[in-house]
């Protein structure tokens, strides 16, 4: 009879700690237990910690498999938990109770029919009895695939993922950042624009991001100045797209600013570029000519000010029938 081996995946864990958990889940010596992948492991591990713990767990729960929540603190409402650092006591004493409510697959123990014996070995004057057919194995429902959100690649994708997590961000050359999802407020030593503009062109390539408890975010946060994530996003926007316009933005579309913006001392060419924006909807050619400002600066205007809600966009599809009617058999004169 072969040993059944259950799987287990971790969700959001750092390299490291899917390595422990490998090594732990290997020193066992009858290796019931295995490392798995998300979609097809029998139980799931979410580092509710991390960037996208929250998220992680939520989806999770959805697949009707165990989870288990890995937290250094106790996280209200999981019915299974381990605390960190992992140690092999507990990650096995919570496995073995968790694999006594999995079900068990056809090769951890259903023993093979015992063979029919020969015609001839039975005496003539008795009925062979019927060999009964095996009941069909019950039907295996697939495990619905847990979704990984794609990890966030700059500090807008960050900013822009709804989470409750607390996080530090360091990077070499850069201020330390730390930003709060629960009230979305970033806070560093310097938050002037000019000051945040090197977190918001680069990638998060070699960005440690530490997740914080509430001490630890009260304690990094004590002396530091605060700004809102409206007003972060607004910088990323503007800098972040080299003097394009962004990918859902087309450059035949018509532009107008419904509101005046905010001034910004630091881009005094905002100034020409909102005038021209604020009498009529006009493509980006149109306002580099009626501001004097460059089709970069315009371009990088329209990202941002359209993130706060300041720009209202006309699509070249929605202006292309009312002049193709201008020309058209009525309206001809």
């Amino acid at each position: 009879m072969s040993r059944h081996h259950h799987t287990l995946c971790l969700l959001g864990g750092s390299a490291d700690e899917t390595a422990l958990l490998g090594r732990l889940l290997g020193s066992r010596a009858d290796a019931g237990w295995q490392l798995g992948d998300a979609a097809n492991a029998d139980v799931l591990c979410v580092d509710v910690d991390s960037v996208y713990g929250h998220m992680d767990w939520l989806k999770a729960q959805s697949s009707g498999r165990p989870v288990v929540a890995l937290s250094s603190t106790d996280p209200h409402g999981a019915e299974y938990h381990l605390r960190k650092p992992l140690g092999s006591a507990a990650l096995f004493g919570l496995l073995d109770q968790i694999a006594t409510r999995l079900p068990k697959s056809a090769a951890s123990g259903v023993r093979s029919a015992t063979p029919t014996p020969a015609a001839a070995e039975i005496p003539a004057n008795r009925p062979v009895p019927a060999t009964p057919a095996p009941a069909p194995a019950p039907p295996v429902a697939a495990a619905e695939p847990v979704a990984i959100e794609r990890k966030p690649q700059t500090l807008l994708d960050l900013i822009d993922t709804p989470n409750s997590n607390r996080v530090r961000l360091r990077a070499d050359g850069l201020q330390t950042l730390v930003l709060d999802g629960t009230e979305h407020v970033a806070h560093a030593q310097d938050t002037t624009l000019k000051a945040l503009t090197s977190w918001c062109t680069r990638t998060l390539d070699g960005v440690a991001i530490e997740p914080l408890d509430a001490a630890a975010f009260a304690t990094a946060t004590r002396e530091l100045a605060s700004l809102p994530y409206a007003r972060l996003s607004w910088l990323a926007h503007l800098v972040g797209s080299d003097g394009q316009l962004e990918a859902d933005l087309d450059p035949g579309s018509r532009y107008k600013l419904a509101r005046w913006p905010q001034s910004e001392r630091e881009f005094p060419r905002h100034f020409r570029i909102a005038t021209a924006m604020m009498k009529a909807p006009a493509t980006l050619d149109e306002i580099v000519a009626a501001s004097g400002a460059s089709a970069e600066d315009v371009a990088n205007f329209i990202n941002a000010y359209r993130s706060s809600g300041h720009v209202e966009v006309e699509s070249a599809a929605k202006t292309a029938p009312v002049e193709q009617r201008r020309g058209g058999l009525f309206g001809r004169k």
